[in-house]
């Protein structure tokens, strides 16, 4: 097993620190509760641990509807998403504002070559780009499989990986509900990763232990702050 560690350069990879991803530099927290007007942050070192510059990569949990809004509410650079080709054919209007929006339609249960390679070429231009790896929300607001489409645009793209959790927004807004209902939802953002280098399976073995590692944490962070506020 090689021995440097994927937040260094050079593609290598070895066992995760035994240290808690939430306590390393550059992490940061952000409470919203959706359908209302504030948004509170919890203030860390470093602040969101996304590149000023570059292209950058952001893999998260998919929760539920609000992710895409959550994740992007605070962050300063514009973030573009994947989104269902469906949305784009709603109307004129519908496909303008998601455009405007950094989205990029995806055909659903098939391989999208012209989403995969207009994600590459962004990432490579110097945007940040959200991607899901579970390739779609979760039923019971766990983490599924990675999807191997992720790797393919790490090896290609050859930015840097910022892996991110999110905590509540299952509960606030699933896929099955209609409307979303009031609550905290809370975002927590690590630091870079360096995975170009490895063999896809490595790639989605990494990613997915690390946001499973992060959301572990991060409830248990939620579950501390929910009750002291009782």
């Amino acid at each position: 097993m090689a021995s440097s560690d994927p937040c260094s350069r050079g593609g290598q990879w070895r066992e995760a620190p035994a240290r808690s991803y939430l306590e390393q530099e550059g992490v940061e927290d952000r409470l919203a509760e959706p359908g209302a007007r504030r948004v509170r942050s919890a203030p860390r070192a470093g602040g969101i641990s996304v590149p000023s510059h570059g292209g950058v990569l952001i893999v998260c949990n998919h929760q539920g509807n609000l992710d895409p809004v959550v994740l992007g509410v605070r962050m300063v650079r514009p973030l573009s998403y994947l989104a269902k080709s469906d949305l784009f054919e709603v109307n004129v209007l519908s496909d303008w504002l998601l455009r405007s929006l950094g989205g990029i339609p995806v055909h659903l249960g098939r391989g999208d070559v012209g989403a995969v390679k207009e994600t590459i070429r962004r990432l490579r231009d110097g945007h940040v780009l959200n991607l899901y790896p579970e390739g779609a929300r979760s039923e019971d607001g766990e983490i599924g499989p990675m999807e191997k489409g992720v790797a393919l645009v790490i090896r290609r793209a050859k930015v840097p990986v910022v892996p991110a959790v999110i905590v509540g927004s299952f509960e606030a807004w699933p896929k099955h509900r209609r409307f979303p209902r009031f609550g905290p939802v809370q975002v927590r953002y690590g630091p870079p990763m360096h995975l170009e280098g490895l063999e896809p399976d490595q790639i989605l073995s990494v990613i997915g232990r690390t946001l499973r590692n992060m959301l572990a944490e991060l409830r248990a962070v939620a579950a501390l702050e929910s009750h002291s506020r009782q």
